[in-house]
């Protein structure tokens, strides 16, 4: 199932960003799946994942921060763990909304074709 395709005004049959939503603590498994629905488009400008960490109560701060990294590290293995050699370049950004924390992050890249790490994003506080 797709989360969200947005479409050129003149063209309506052929997609070119695709939004995946993703919350709390999805397998590598799932992530990974996603990234290959994604990239098997070759008409796309560009991917995102749009992830939701919702708000846990009773999260120690050390903790809170353990589930960012954690979020973080999944969507790398995923990534990693996919044959990336056929993919056509397009954009690609991960978004995670952290309702706990009330902080999102935002990593945008180029190409995904070559994604070193997705750690070097940026955490911001939602005002």
């Amino acid at each position: 199932m797709v989360d969200l395709v947005l479409y050129k005004k003149e063209n309506k049959k052929e997609p070119i960003i695709w939004v995946e939503f993703e919350r709390a603590q999805p397998s590598i498994d799932k992530i990974n799946k996603d990234f290959i629905k994604m990239l098997r488009e070759s008409n796309l400008e560009g991917v995102c994942f749009y992830h939701i960490l919702p708000r846990l109560r009773s999260r120690s701060i050390k903790s809170k921060q353990r589930a960012q990294e954690a979020v973080l590290q999944k969507y790398y293995d995923a990534y990693h763990s996919i044959e990336k050699n056929k993919w056509d370049k397009k954009w690609f950004i991960l978004f995670i909304m952290d309702c706990e924390n009330k902080q999102f992050y935002y990593c945008q890249k180029d190409d995904i074709r070559n994604i070193n790490s997705l750690s070097d994003g940026h955490w911001e506080e939602i005002r």
